[in-house]
């Protein structure tokens, strides 16, 4: 049979939107079209609307993917590239985001998001922030893959125990979670990116849960070779909302209002952003809305009191077994709380690492440097395409 004439013209937009500097895009852009429609021409279950938004490394996605949720499955619906919504990006509560709920443990369920189809990828957000940390990453990377992007426990939409920090919110409490919904919705062996917090609990469900994990991309990432610098004096001038975070005053205080947790999280999302353009007020807004809700601050606190006790313990002590899955390192240089001469005992703790720096991108690397991210998760996907299509 030959190609329906849909198949034909997504393969021309392919070619036409592909970023030329990301090696291996156009044959994975081809692949999601291919994908994306039987041969008929309609639509296949399950798949991304295609999109022509990485045609630079600072776009916007042109437009979204629109899914939608069935008991039967869900089902993608194909839109034309609409230039006047390039600079929109929805905000967390559209539905066509593709959002779910699934098991963590110990009867926790989790608030996630999924797009795409292919080789499994989880992506694990940070503080402040939850799994709308990858809202400019999300569209591109599920034209190559199934991404699934999980609020931790304690965060967005997922559930927040009444627990003891120490015993409801450690690291190894998270990776308890995630490995619960990675084999509810049989995604091992996945694709681990996680930023931030989410970088040390990835760390921990790769010790934890070694089959569970193919790879690990991280951004920023917190990590046993840092040791006691993270206390020497400079540091300490970044890392104080950490002590904060330990007092019944910063909820009393910062949680307060809406305008009291809004004037905290713009302090953060501005000090530690390079990019600025790269965050727009509307987002902003929805990301102070979700931690306004009645608890949701006090709630995302609960992993720093966990982690208190430990940093002390830990600090200066290295894990004997270092972490074996292939691990890709994106450091933002103008990142002020986890500076990147701090990536120099990478190989202390990963026995197969890769490191690249990204000049003027801060800490949100997920949203600020977007493109970096995807073409970083592509090469893990599929390195042998990435090799050959490199002069494309």
């Amino acid at each position: 049979m030959r190609p329906s004439g849909r198949l034909t013209e997504c393969h021309a937009e392919a070619e036409a939107n592909a970023p030329r500097a990301v090696p291996g895009r156009i044959s994975a852009l081809r692949r999601a079209c291919e994908s994306q429609y039987r041969v008929s021409g309609e639509p296949s279950r399950g798949t991304l609307t295609f999109f022509a938004g990485l045609a630079t490394a600072s776009a916007v996605p042109a437009f979204v993917p629109v899914r939608t949720n069935t008991t039967q499955g869900q089902t993608m619906d194909r839109s034309l590239t609409d230039p006047s919504r390039v600079t929109r990006i929805l905000l967390p509560s559209s539905g066509t985001w593709g959002h779910g709920v699934g098991p963590g443990s110990r009867g926790v369920q989790l608030h996630y998001v999924r797009q795409g189809r292919g080789n499994p990828v989880l992506l694990l957000h940070g503080w402040p922030g939850f799994w709308y940390d990858w809202r400019r990453v999300i569209p591109g990377l599920a034209l190559l893959a199934d991404v699934i992007a999980p609020d931790l426990r304690g965060f967005g939409d997922s559930d927040k125990p009444d627990l003891p920090p120490s015993s409801g919110y450690t690291p190894e409490v998270h990776a308890d979670d995630l490995a619960h919904l990675i084999e509810h919705l049989a995604l091992a062996p996945v694709v681990v990116v996680a930023h931030d917090i989410g970088a040390t609990i990835a760390q921990t469900l790769a010790r934890r849960f070694p089959h569970h994990v193919r790879a690990l991309v991280l951004l920023n990432p917190p990590y046993p070779g840092i040791g006691t610098r993270r206390f020497e004096p400079q540091a300490q001038r970044e890392f104080w909302y950490q002590h904060f975070h330990q007092l019944p005053l910063a909820e009393e205080l910062v949680g307060h209002s809406r305008g009291t947790i809004g004037a905290y999280l713009r302090y953060f999302y501005r000090h530690w952003t390079g990019r600025q353009d790269m965050l727009s007020e509307d987002e902003l807004d929805s990301i102070v809305d979700v931690y306004a809700r009645p608890g949701a601050f006090a709630a995302s606190l609960a992993y720093y009191r966990a982690r208190a006790g430990a940093k002390d313990a830990r600090a200066a002590t290295i894990p004997i077994e270092k972490i074996g899955q292939p691990t890709s390192v994106l450091w933002g240089e103008s990142d002020p709380v986890i500076p990147v001469s701090w990536s120099d005992r990478l190989g202390d703790t990963f026995t197969d690492v890769t490191l690249r720096t990204l000049p003027g991108i801060g800490h949100f690397v997920p949203w600020e440097a977007p493109h970096d991210v995807i073409e970083a998760v592509s090469r893990v996907l599929d390195p042998g395409a990435t090799a050959s299509n490199a002069d494309r």
